[in-house]
């Protein structure tokens, strides 16, 4: 019995409450205020996801850029010890004098050298933008192959250039065989980053 006059206070003063809520000037201000903290909640997190997506399109970029640079040096450092080897076999097949065959030979080593000392870099890059397995082994593939030739190109220069043994124009073909299996092996390799890269992989 006592709790019926609160009751009656409270529908009272809810009603009060309605009553002065309910004026259009109070709808309109409250309305608007509505409209302005959700328009604003909306552009805050239009405006962060817009600012995600730059970010991310960045490092895509930036990984794009990495992965095209190392598939690039890849194939500069190779075509250049291929091309030396080369050299070499042309040298011998022409038969070149002492002098111009050691500077042939020079250059040759000189490049070995530093594709000895590219070797880590190279590996390095490969493991950090193309993790994927079949690369890695393509790229063991292509070691493998390149430690073949710089065999062949050294059983070479143990004939004089002036020999005209048969044994000698056999090792021209078998340095030739194992540069063609090099530049194969370098451009199933390359080919397989090109489309790793491409595929965003």
């Amino acid at each position: 019995m006592t709790d019926a006059p609160k009751d009656e206070e409270k529908s009272s003063s809810g009603r009060k409450l309605w009553q002065a809520v309910n004026q259009p000037v109070v709808v309109t201000v409250l309305g608007g205020l509505a409209v302005f903290f959700i328009s604003n909640y909306i552009q805050n997190q239009y405006w962060i996801s817009q600012q995600k997506f730059l970010v991310q399109q960045a490092t895509l970029n930036k990984r794009l850029e990495l992965s095209n640079a190392a598939v690039e040096d890849l194939v500069r450092a190779v075509g250049r010890l291929i091309t030396a080897s080369a050299s070499v076999v042309a040298a011998h097949e022409r038969g070149f004098d002492r002098r111009q065959l050691n500077e042939t030979i020079d250059h040759y080593n000189a490049l070995q050298d530093e594709w000895d000392q590219s070797e880590e870099v190279l590996k390095l890059k490969l493991r950090t933008y193309f993790p994927q397995a079949g690369i890695d082994a393509q790229w063991h593939d292509l070691r493998l192959k390149l430690g073949a030739l710089d065999a062949e190109i050294v059983t070479l220069h143990g004939f004089s250039t002036s020999d005209a043994s048969a044994a000698h124009r056999a090792q021209f073909a078998a340095c030739r065989k194992s540069m063609k299996e090099a530049e194969d092996s370098l451009a199933r390799l390359s080919t397989a980053m090109v489309k790793a890269t491409a595929e965003g992989k």
